[in-house]
């Protein structure tokens, strides 16, 4: 469900090489990180992992590496990204410091060894999370040092999948905390969703109305499922991790990609 990404990023270039623009990462706003609260969310999770710099780190389903990269400015750490498709995955290997290895396939396809480990969103796709988490589990040297950003309630609408429920997230995590993002994941979608439409014309122009189209009934789905509360958001976070401050909601992390080109 996330290749339109890769198509937009690749118009974007285009756009951007026309105009003598040069894009950063961070340019591109929530095309860069597949999941809510961008940068933010990586500072906190950064937070909460603590340890040394020496360890290592699994981004399990790590799609570009946008969260990976942004792991490795804040501290340094060795991450390793797992992911099943090989177009981001060869982004990743393109676009990353040497500090991020990158593996194509699921996870059981490599005999891997970490310190910790992190999943933003991925559980959403995964028909057994049970069985997934305690295999990532039993892998991890220090066990308990995890971040898990999962969604539970009907996501039909958005993806095929099998959703989680309270009850399957407290057996997977019977140690975890887990904190309820339902606040902050409704006023972000909410965010991207009108912030979005104000640039509407820009977007159809530089992306075509089809994959505009697509994208507004997407954020219109998932923005109108939390605040009509069909969604849930959970954070669970292991039991040996750190403290974090928790987000806010007056905090600016919706960036809309080409925000620093200004009115078009």
């Amino acid at each position: 469900m996330y290749e339109w990404r890769m198509t937009c990023r690749r118009k974007a270039q285009v756009y951007a090489s026309q105009r003598g623009l040069k894009l950063r990462d961070a340019d591109f706003g929530h095309l860069e990180h597949f999941h809510y609260g961008g940068e933010k969310s990586c500072e906190a999770l950064n937070q909460a992992i603590g340890g040394p710099k020496e360890m290592s780190i699994l981004d399990l389903g790590c799609g570009i590496g946008a969260s990976a990269r942004s792991i490795v400015r804040l501290s340094g750490r060795e991450i390793i990204g797992v992911d099943t498709n090989g177009e981001f995955i060869e982004y990743g290997r393109t676009h990353s410091p040497s500090q991020i290895s990158y593996h194509l396939g699921t996870f059981d396809d490599f005999g891997l060894i970490y310190d910790a480990w992190f999943a933003l969103l991925l559980f959403v796709h995964v028909q057994d999370p049970m069985s997934l988490v305690e295999r990532v589990e039993q892998r991890c040297r220090q066990k308990g040092l995890y971040w898990v950003d999962t969604i539970i309630g009907d996501l039909s609408p958005v993806v095929d999948g099998k959703t989680w429920t309270m009850d399957v997230i407290e057996a997977a995590f019977p140690d975890g905390v887990i904190h309820c993002m339902n606040h902050y994941w409704s006023w972000w979608t909410c965010q991207r969703l009108e912030r979005f439409f104000m640039r509407r014309s820009f977007f159809e122009e530089l992306y075509g109305a089809e994959i505009v189209r697509k994208r507004c009934i997407l954020y219109e789905n998932v923005a109108e499922g939390f605040e009509s509360g069909k969604l849930e958001g959970r954070r669970i976070v292991g039991k040996n991790c750190q403290p974090f401050e928790q987000d806010s909601r007056n905090e600016d992390v919706c960036i809309i990609e080409f925000d620093q080109i200004g009115e078009v």
